[in-house]
């Protein structure tokens, strides 16, 4: 019976492998083009300055020859025609390396071209110049093991394959030793037996060492940008950069591997990250998922990093909470008001449609944002702490817990059992009187204070802190602050017809949006809030 779940957990993993490799394998084929050019430059500037020097030499030392004769013989004869030929070689790789984008396969070729171009002319001197040595031992031995250590160092490559363009070194000495059998050391001095198998075993330890520690360097560094790669990634996201923080968790900027969509991913905290605490994540982000209203927050994605840290990913939004705006701007227009409230009812109206209760409507869970060239777009940010009203009460402990902001806290929500799409409401009659008074319906020291508060006080209305505040829309938020459910307004549809009705519903144009953003940013040089950041401040209170 375990047999075809073995299987489909063997598909899983090899999908997810499939996935992840093209985004890796564009981004280590740009760093392998980048690293090849490098090669390349280096070398080509290297043998330049060599040849530069063998050709001022020959000048220096040439009596009564013509100059080009003097240049052509040194550039062009044995050996110097090797140098040469690297020059161009790697000059012309480096040409195409820095002014085209090349495949992959074609940067594997350039790799093995590159490479034993080096070997090539260190082959060809030692097979013609074996006499030519220090002390005995062949100069080219050690040219060829600097080449094997830095393309190792330089160029991200395999173990295997490391091991396979490197084996050409020692296997063209040993041909070349064994060829010219026991050679000279000088003119007329030949090794002897003993020594020359000497310099045979030698030549093959120094050549096969490089190798041996070129592909353990290769392993290590390939394995090391993957795990630099892979900690710059969450599933399908590649990770920008940091752009916040909260209570429940830290939110990067991110971008999709393949869409390159722009994307606010956030991590819950470890240490809240038990296993009840993740199976409840889930179950609200797919939840959450589900709706697919304009002025909700869309949910892309969600899944685990290699380490068990829950994430999701959200779509970016630039703009400002509504606490950010009241906090640098004051009490909004009245239309500006409706606006903001009609359009998170009609968010609301799709969550509470399906069962979904927020339960921490609040200012900085209220984002205004440019999107499609619109501005005041309505956002409801951050559905973390969501209910499934159809489902039971997950409260079962001994403590109370609450859940949520106490600033715009419904009296219900003393009672996880009672929370519901009413709780919304009230909720969201806080941020309206937010908005129209320019400070919150409560204030406490404490926050048992403010609970008590929001349970038996009566709000003093917003108009005796903003005379402006027209009595139609002061009426709908101040029955959305009723203390029992029942007295608020039926529905979120209920409260966006009653707040569409309201003499000042439309007042609010896009020209106005317009005018009133350019005016903030000339004043806010970063007017940006990331929708996954929203200020997060819920508190998990228990009393």
């Amino acid at each position: 019976m375990k047999e075809p779940r073995l299987r489909e957990t063997q598909t899983e993993l090899r999908v997810d492998r499939e996935r992840s490799r093209p985004a890796f394998d564009d981004e280590t084929r740009a760093f392998l083009q980048r690293r090849l050019r490098l090669l390349a430059g280096t070398l080509a500037i290297v043998t330049a300055v060599l040849l530069t020097l063998f050709v001022a030499a020959n000048i220096n030392s040439s009596e009564g020859q013509h100059l080009s004769r003097v240049v052509f013989h040194t550039l062009f004869e044995f050996p110097n025609a090797l140098v040469t030929g690297l020059v161009f070689l790697s000059g012309g790789l480096w040409a195409l390396l820095t002014r085209r984008q090349l495949s992959s396969p074609i940067l594997a070729a350039a790799d093995v071209l590159l490479l034993q171009a080096l070997f090539v002319p260190c082959l060809v001197l030692f097979a013609a110049l074996h006499t030519f040595s220090f002390s005995g031992f062949p100069v080219v031995v050690p040219f060829l093991c600097l080449f094997i250590l830095a393309r190792a160092v330089l160029v991200p490559s395999t173990a295997p394959r490391t091991l396979c363009l490197s084996i050409t070194a020692p296997l063209g000495v040993l041909a070349i030793q064994l060829y010219y059998g026991q050679s000279f050391a000088y003119p007329n001095q030949p090794y002897d037996g003993g020594h020359f198998v000497d310099m045979l075993i030698q030549n093959q330890v120094l050549l096969v060492g490089s190798i041996a520690v070129a592909a353990t360097a290769s392993r290590v560094n390939l394995s090391l940008r993957r795990r630099t790669y892979d900690a710059q990634r969450l599933g399908q996201y590649e990770i920008e950069g940091r752009i916040g923080a909260g209570a429940m968790g830290e939110v990067f900027l991110a971008q999709h591997a393949l869409l390159k969509r722009p994307t606010a991913v956030k991590l819950l905290r470890p240490e809240i990250a038990g296993e009840a605490t993740l199976r409840r994540f889930e179950q609200e982000v797919r939840q959450t998922s589900r709706l697919s209203h304009p002025n909700t927050v869309s949910i892309f994605d969600y899944g685990h990093t290699a380490d068990g840290i829950f994430y999701y990913a959200m779509e970016y939004l630039v703009g400002a909470n509504l606490r950010e705006i009241v906090e640098l701007d004051g009490p909004m227009p009245m239309a500006r008001v409706i606006h903001v409230l009609s359009h998170a009812c009609a968010a609301l109206g799709e969550a509470h449609a399906k069962g979904i209760v927020h339960r921490d409507i609040k200012p900085a869970n209220i984002m205004l944002c440019e999107q499609g060239g619109e501005m005041d777009v309505v956002k409801i940010l951050d559905f973390g702490l969501v209910k499934d009203a159809a489902s039971p009460s997950t409260q079962r402990s001994g403590q109370q817990v609450i859940v949520g902001t106490p600033e715009t806290m419904a009296p219900e929500a003393l009672d996880d059992d009672r929370v519901g799409p009413m709780s919304d409401l009230y909720s969201l009659s806080v941020v309206g009187y937010y908005l129209l008074a320019g400070k919150p319906v409560f204030e406490a020291s404490t926050v048992a204070e403010l609970l008590r508060l929001h349970q038996s006080a009566r709000p003093v209305p917003p108009s005796e802190h903003n005379a402006s505040v027209p009595a139609d829309l002061e009426a709908i938020v101040l029955k959305g602050l009723a203390k029992a459910p029942g007295d608020r307004p039926a529905s979120a549809r209920e409260m966006r017809d009653s707040l569409l009705a309201c003499a000042g519903a439309g007042g609010w144009t896009p020209a106005d949006a317009s005018a009133w953003w350019q005016s903030f940013e000339k004043s806010n040089p970063r007017p940006e809030t990331e929708a996954a950041e929203s200020a997060e401040t819920s508190w998990r209170t228990r009393i």
